[in-house]
């Protein structure tokens, strides 16, 4: 996946990590580079043998397909501070493909940043600023936490406080680390085994990615 005006944007790096997942699910190889920050979502990779995102553009995009919620029954949270998990736990994720369509060659899980969501990257996809090599799946894994100052759906605190909070900050990273394995369980199911997961993230996404590459 790839987005062309990467290099345009202008604001200090911020990180993305990659990791590909074995049989047993555990990681086989990863890797992670410094790329801009910006306001807007960011994906970065390779463009090869696909449209691009002029073309897709000109023909009208559909959304990304809603997957069925992935529940958590009697998941019980490590702490109840901000951003606090809901009561029930219940995990939204949004795929380019369907259910039972997923590709054959593999699948890559994004975990969207601090100060974003999976729909930024939905409604990055109908604007045709993402763009997918045939064969593969690319889907987007909604942070179930509530809002914490200004953020509306981050996956942990701030990282101004984390020198401040440092058990709250574990607490917070072993809960999501239990929640996106539940989530990768489920996934891989439809992508054909743990080996044809890609995991990867945007700034506080790819701190969890690098964190389940070794949990």
């Amino acid at each position: 996946v790839w987005r062309k005006d990467l290099a345009s944007a202008p604001s200090p790096p911020s990180f993305l990590a990659l990791h590909g997942l074995r049989e047993d699910g555990q990681v086989a190889s990863k890797g992670g580079c410094a790329v801009p920050e910006s306001t807007g979502p960011v994906l970065l990779g390779q463009k090869a043998h696909q449209q691009g995102p002029a073309s897709k553009g000109a023909s009208a995009t559909p959304g990304l397909v809603g997957l069925p919620l992935y529940p958590m029954p009697g998941f019980q949270p490590s702490t109840d501070r901000d951003p606090a998990l809901p009561a029930t736990v219940e995990v939204t994720v949004l795929s380019s493909s369907p259910p039972g369509g997923f590709g054959a060659k593999g699948t890559v899980v994004f975990l969207h940043g601090a100060g974003g969501s999976a729909q930024d990257y939905n409604d990055l996809w109908v604007r045709g600023g993402i763009d997918v090599p045939s064969g593969y799946t690319i889907t987007f894994v909604q942070s179930p936490r509530g809002a914490y100052e200004k953020l509306t759906t981050p996956w942990l605190q701030s990282s101004s406080v984390w020198a401040d909070h440092p058990k709250t900050l574990e607490m917070q990273a072993d809960d999501d680390v239990r929640i996106l394995k539940s989530v990768l369980h489920e996934l891989q199911k439809e992508a054909g085994g743990y080996s044809k997961l890609w995991l990867c993230g945007r700034s506080q996404g790819a701190c969890l990615a690098t964190l389940l590459a070794v949990a």
